[in-house]
């Protein structure tokens, strides 16, 4: 059988003083070792309620970011389709501002050439004045000659009524006179 260190230590020395000092020291350092232990265990049951509180909070805290993630989620869902709405309006402006800027240009073509055209129109119409007036002229100079022809031909007439009376007139003298 072995022998402990304590037998020996009362076998060398023999005292019973020895051995209750050896027993006071083990009660000490076995009280001394309790208290340790309910230091440590108090320690750990501070830092276990800690643990659970810091738990709790960040479990609620977490649940909280994901709420809020979830949220996020929705509204970066909601503002793609806002994007991509506004990303297709933007390119229906786009093709209509560029259909209304060719649109334009062709007015500005059309007014440049009805402007040309406008001012071909204001020559002409000043030259069918012209004309106009040259026309009416002409007419008024028609109607005059064929006035002065017309009376013309009424004192040629006249003149030939009164030639054929005159010759009338010269050969009933004429045979007046020769017979006579």
């Amino acid at each position: 059988m072995p022998v402990s260190h304590c037998d020996r230590y009362l076998k060398t020395r023999g005292s019973w003083f020895a051995v209750s000092e050896i027993g006071q020291a083990l009660l000490h350092r076995h009280e001394a070792y309790v208290r340790n232990q309910e230091t440590l265990l108090a320690q750990a049951e501070r830092k276990a309620a800690s643990s659970r509180d810091k738990i709790e909070s960040l479990t609620t805290s977490n649940t909280q970011l994901l709420s809020k993630m979830s949220t996020l989620v929705k509204e970066n869902t909601s503002m793609e389709k806002r994007l991509a709405q506004t990303s297709l309006n933007l390119e229906v402006a786009d093709a209509s501002n560029r259909t209304l800027l060719h649109e334009l240009q062709e007015s500005r073509d059309s007014v440049t050439r009805l402007s040309a055209m406008s001012m071909k129109a204001v020559g002409w119409e000043a030259r069918v004045q012209s004309l106009t007036e040259e026309r009416d002229d002409l007419r008024e100079e028609k109607r005059a000659e064929s006035s002065r022809a017309r009376a013309a031909e009424s004192r040629a007439n006249a003149l030939a009524e009164k030639c054929g009376m005159l010759k009338y007139i010269s050969l009933n003298d004429s045979d007046l006179t020769t017979q006579i």
